[in-house]
């Protein structure tokens, strides 16, 4: 055992690094059918570290430990024994998953595999979605709410809806054909997108951002690109995108945490190793005849990290990009950044005008952006009021410490500045 683990958030971390890969793991070994006692198991495995550790000692292999104890859990559950059987460290490695002709043995592969198997095509899309980030990722509920706008409810319900039908149909986690990986290929691909996303801009907690999340995911789109499945152009520009926010990563916020809007960050910090990388992935994602959101978010990010300074951001570019977006595959975020840029391009009095013609559309989205652009265009127009009003919204709205901090720092400012 190593030494003492003081700090809740080293538990944090390590259950969102080995959560997936424990549920990954026990469900090749039982089945979906045990599904929920799979989930239980592991929380369970993570409470007894939590209880553990501080007093014995962190395992020199935490993540084999925490299997090893959740496995035991579903054995006992399923009556198969009378007490914990121990599972060597080979056993409940790697080796306990069967190499296969797409995958390899790896645990990184075999996450990337229940990616795959967690995308069954019996359900929706957005089912899929949902289920595998709950399952695979270890998401709570308002963490995929929150990706999809949508509420907590809804999001609970499909997961239920979800389970339910892989359990009705007796649905195995069994890799399909080469020929059918395609066909899950969206749903997976729009899972890494919010797992990037919730490293990038994170829906809970102290943080903004969430490092390790950002990298998981782009280590797992780059396992992907790896087989043919993947060689696919979105794939491509999907990994352009996660490059270019990757460089930016560690100028989103300062030493202490609080939010940096792109135009206060530090361009000579930005990682340019990430950089030319999302390049080289962004030519190969247009050398194939086709569009997708990931090439024109992949466009846009482009934009900012090729723009030396600030002011010479091509923002008439940025807005034909969002233009294209918002028919393509149309969503209130996507209307919002484009205001954003109008608001940017053109200044208030566009930028209002373009809010009108939406206000219907957007009523009633419970995001902090919305009442924090409407907030910014109010204040530049000179409506204290009114400003003053959309930021205490946008304030109520949000989740993380970051963003409650940058939304008091701007309604101070707006108090202060407006007339």
């Amino acid at each position: 055992m190593e030494g003492p683990w003081p700090e809740q958030s080293a538990f944090d971390d390590i259950f969102r690094r080995h959560y997936r890969k424990i549920v990954s793991a026990l469900l090749r070994q039982f089945g979906p059918a045990k599904l929920d006692s799979i989930e239980s198991a592991t929380q369970e495995a993570f409470i007894k570290a939590i209880q553990l550790w501080p007093l014995k000692g962190r395992p020199e292999k935490p993540l084999h430990w925490l299997i090893r104890v959740a496995y035991n859990m579903v054995l006992d559950e399923l009556n198969h024994s009378g007490r914990n059987i121990p599972v060597s460290e080979k056993e409940i490695g790697t080796s306990s998953i069967e190499p296969n002709s797409f995958f390899s043995d790896e645990v990184s592969d075999n996450e990337l595999r229940m990616f795959f198997l967690c995308c069954h095509p019996a359900l929706s899309i957005e089912s899929q979605v949902a289920f595998l980030l709950k399952t695979a990722c270890g998401f709570s509920v308002s963490e995929i709410a929150r990706a999809f706008l949508a509420s907590e409810e809804t999001i609970a319900q499909r997961i239920v809806r979800a389970k339910q039908k892989l359990r009705e149909e007796k649905i195995e986690f069994d890799l399909p054909p080469a020929s059918e990986l395609s066909q899950r290929l969206e749903a997976v691909s729009l899972s890494l997108y919010l797992l990037f996303n919730e490293g990038y801009s994170s829906s809970e907690g102290d943080d903004l951002v969430r490092e390790e999340l950002c990298d998981e995911a782009i280590f797992l789109t780059k396992e992907l690109i790896r087989h043919s499945v993947g060689q696919d152009s979105k794939i491509y520009a999907l990994m352009a995108l996660m490059l270019f926010h990757r460089a930016r990563i560690n100028t989103r916020t300062d030493a202490f945490g609080n939010i940096l809007l792109l135009k206060h960050q530090d361009r000579k910090l930005w990682d340019q190793r990430f950089v030319q990388e999302g390049a080289k992935y962004l030519n190969l994602s247009v050398q194939q005849n086709s569009l997708s959101k990931f090439h024109l978010e992949a466009g846009i990010a482009a934009c900012h990290v090729f723009a030396v300074t600030w002011e010479e951001t091509d923002w008439a570019q940025i807005l034909n990009y969002y233009e294209l977006l918002e028919r393509l595959s149309p969503s209130p975020v996507v209307t919002l950044n484009r205001i954003a840029v109008v608001l940017l391009k053109d200044g208030p009095k566009s930028a209002v005008h373009e809010l009108e013609k939406v206000e219907k559309y957007l009523d009633g989205l419970k995001y902090y952006m919305y009442p924090a652009i409407v907030g910014e265009i109010h204040g530049q127009l000179g409506s204290k009021q009114k400003s003053e009003h959309y930021f205490s919204q946008a304030l109520k709205l949000a989740r993380t410490k970051s963003e409650r901090s940058f939304l008091s720092k701007r309604l101070k400012e707006i108090s202060r500045i407006t007339k």
